[in-house]
């Protein structure tokens, strides 16, 4: 990869992990827990990520800074995990319905901004 593209990555990325954290501090002030940020973020990622592939060259900067740096910083399959199994452990039927939905309202977005 060259350092152009690698630079793009960075500054994607130095965007959509700030956005990740700052939606997920904002949903728990707003309904007293972070899932609903972190749905919001994955969805955001999904929508960046399917608007830069329908968009953009695959091996351009801004392909790189929106796809690759923004998007994927901005998602998190990591927390999306954590908090489904606070959820199961706590036997919450979320602990199902939660990355059901994530994932599903996701592909429905890809699919739908993929036209």
């Amino acid at each position: 990869m060259s350092p152009a593209l690698l630079l793009a990555v960075a500054a994607g990325a130095a965007l959509g992990g700030p956005l990740r954290y700052g939606l997920g501090r904002a949903a728990t002030r707003l309904v007293g827990s972070a899932p609903p940020g972190t749905l919001i973020a994955n969805l955001l990622a999904v929508a960046a990520l399917a608007w830069a592939a329908g968009a953009l060259e695959a091996d351009s900067p801004g392909y790189a800074a929106l796809g690759a740096g923004f998007a994927g910083a901005l998602s998190t399959w990591s927390t999306l995990a954590q908090e489904t199994v606070l959820y199961l452990r706590g036997r919450s039927v979320l602990g199902v319905v939660y990355p059901l939905v994530t994932v599903l309202s996701g592909l429905a977005l890809a699919a739908l901004l993929l036209r």
